[in-house]
């Protein structure tokens, strides 16, 4: 069952943060600095013993790299989701901190500061290119919107009258507590109040419409 979460996680929060950059790119918010091509050509590299180029672009094009970028993409993504799951299963107190999923996407942002980057040309944390500050914050934006997706729900209809669903339970509450005690004369009276905000661990549902 924790396979299918990962993958269905790592999926959809990979959808959500595309779909949000788009939107932000449209916006002129971030900028897209890197072409697909280039990412696919990069994943393929690897798979012939190149791990480092001085410039991506000038490596020779590969065959469906386009093809490749989207599937490097997504697996990471599903990766991600994976070890983030994997955390929560070592760590349980992980599922109930709200800013948790938010804190471990932006820290996912390492991966393109420190591997993505060099290999391809750009240097450590961008520190190769001209546009280094927007690179940073384009990359800071895309991965928290992943974690993010880590604490909303998403409704996918894949046909006519079908949809896959991933639910994430927010709960907030407050409770109050009225406490009498009785020594001789004395009587005693204390209130406690407390306040919560947490979320439960993702749901999956298939939903069919008729």
């Amino acid at each position: 069952m924790i396979v299918i979460e990962m993958i269905l996680m790592g999926i959809f929060a990979t959808y959500f943060m595309d779909f949000l950059a788009g939107f932000l790119v449209r916006k002129k918010l971030i900028h897209s600095f890197i072409e697909p091509e280039a990412i696919g050509r990069w994943f393929l590299s690897m798979f012939g013993g190149k791990f480092i180029h001085k410039d991506i672009h000038k490596t020779p094009a590969l065959k469906n790299e386009k093809l490749w970028c989207f599937i490097s993409h997504y697996l990471i993504g599903i990766i991600l989701a994976g070890i983030y799951l994997f955390l929560e299963l070592k760590v349980p107190a992980i599922r109930y901190q709200l800013w948790m999923p938010l804190l471990f996407g932006i820290a996912t942002v390492i991966l393109p500061w420190l591997w993505l980057f060099p290999s391809i040309g750009l240097g450590f944390l961008a520190s190769k290119s001209s546009n280094r500050s927007l690179i940073i914050r384009t990359n800071l934006v895309n991965h928290t919107s992943f974690g993010l997706e880590f604490i909303m729900g998403v409704e996918w209809m894949f046909y006519t009258n079908m949809t896959v669903s991933a639910e994430y339970g927010l709960n907030a509450g407050y409770s109050k507590y009225d406490t009498v005690e009785k020594e001789g004369e004395t009587i005693q009276e204390s209130t406690r109040k407390t306040y919560n905000l947490n979320y439960n661990r993702v749901k999956f549902g298939l939903s069919v419409y008729f």
